[in-house]
This record gives C-alpha cells, structure tokens and sequence, in this order.
C-alpha cells in the first residue's frame, strides 16, 4: 500500500501502518484548527466586549488603573480566582465582571461550578468592592436549570441571540447599579441603526493592543459544559 524510506532502509507499509500514519496527522490537523479557533474565538470576544461597555459609557484603562476614576474597564483579568474576560470598575466598592461564551443547542448547561467559582468581594487597590457577574452567551437550553442556577449566585445571563441583546444588558446594568443609558428605552427600530452609528467611531484595535497570540492562549474562556446543572431544592 506503500513505502516509508528513512534513509537507511525501506519499510513498506500494511493497511494498520497507514491507518495509524493518517489517524495521527488527522489529530495534528484538528489540534492545528482547534488552536487557530481558539485564538480567533478569544480575539472575537474581546472587541465584541469592549466595543458594547464602549457603546454603554464605559472606558477602557489598563488593567487595576482605578483612581481617581469611575465607569471604565479592561479585558482580560486573572486577579481573581476565577479569570474573567473583561472587569468593570463601576465607583469605589463595585465591580462588574463579564464572561463571554457560545453555548450551541448541543451543549446542555453551564456547569454549576464554572458558574459558583465567581467571588461576591474582591480585593482591588487596597479596596475591597462587590462584584456582580455577567455571562453574556449565544443562547440558553430550553431547561431552566442554568438560569435558576445564576439566580441563586446572583449572576446575570445575556443571550446574544436575543434582537437587540446590548438594550437588555444595559436594562440589567441599570438595575444593579442605576446606571441610566439610553439604549434602555430606545425603540427596538431605532435600536440597529444607533448601534452602527457608535461604532463608526470606537477604535476597535485598542481592544487588541499589547497582546500576542501566546498571551492570548493563557487568557480563559467560558468553557463549553462539561456536567449538567443540577437543579437544588
């Protein structure tokens, strides 16, 4: 079926020899995609993050440059045990910390752990601010076990799936913290057109500035499930 030269000798190979040879550059081949998937995956996610906190009023900082300032955020935070992928300093003593992710109809939950593993208190600048988490995903399961799970941990979901999805985070960022933005009471129809107009003017490549693909594949990202949530009583 064919020949391995090595330089020294001629080895032909059996059916099992190529089954093996073709088995291993198929795994080399999906690890190669995965990687590069991964990579772009991480990169999406950060300018779809900074470009909605920009729209919503936020500015972005370096990371923990918190003084003397408020409303403004970076991407990317591994302070705590938990790695978020971005971090927003409301005012002194309140935090909001954002996981982004996409959960297709085959993976059934978020796992509770991932979920529970967010703290309430961080320690930040020698202060210590309450923290809300924010999982902003492409849809839910049709069970209700992953919301009632957020619930009970005081989590917040976004589906990105949802018409119009950064009108309800800014209705839930109002209602944690009483910041008040427009896009809570826009029209759905004007909604779209508003959305193009802010973007016209962020520049999305500060959202990637200083980071290499090696720096990026040490960053977290929303894991896909791996158990299924476990409804409590």
């Amino acid at each position: 079926m064919g020949f391995l030269d090595t330089g020294v000798r001629t080895r032909e190979l059996d059916f099992d020899d190529i089954t093996g040879l073709t088995t291993a550059l198929g795994c080399a081949a999906l690890t190669l995609r995965g990687s590069d998937k991964s990579i772009y995956g991480k990169l999406f996610e950060r300018l779809m993050l900074g470009s909605v906190l920009t729209i919503l009023g936020f500015q972005l900082v370096k990371a923990g440059a918190i003084k003397g300032k408020t409303k403004v955020f970076w991407l990317s935070d591994s302070t705590a045990a938990r790695e978020s992928d971005a971090t927003v300093f409301i005012e002194l003593g309140k935090l909001a910390r954002f996981d982004i992710g996409f959960i297709g109809p085959g993976n059934s939950e978020i796992s509770k752990d991932k979920l529970s593993r967010y703290e309430r208190d961080l320690e930040l600048d020698g202060a210590t601010h309450t923290s809300k988490t924010f999982i902003v995903v492409d849809r839910l399961p049709q069970s209700g076990k992953t919301r009632k799970t957020a619930e009970k941990i005081g989590a917040e979901i976004v589906q990105m799936s949802l018409s119009y999805w950064p009108k309800e985070l800014a209705i839930k960022i109002e209602k944690n913290y009483g910041i008040k933005h427009e896009l809570c009471t826009m029209p759905e129809d004007k909604i779209g057109r508003y959305l193009e107009e802010q973007l016209k003017s962020i520049k999305v490549q500060e959202f990637l500035a200083g980071f290499s693909t090696d720096q990026l594949n040490g960053e977290s990202e929303l894991p896909d499930a791996e158990e299924e949530v476990e409804a409590e009583s």
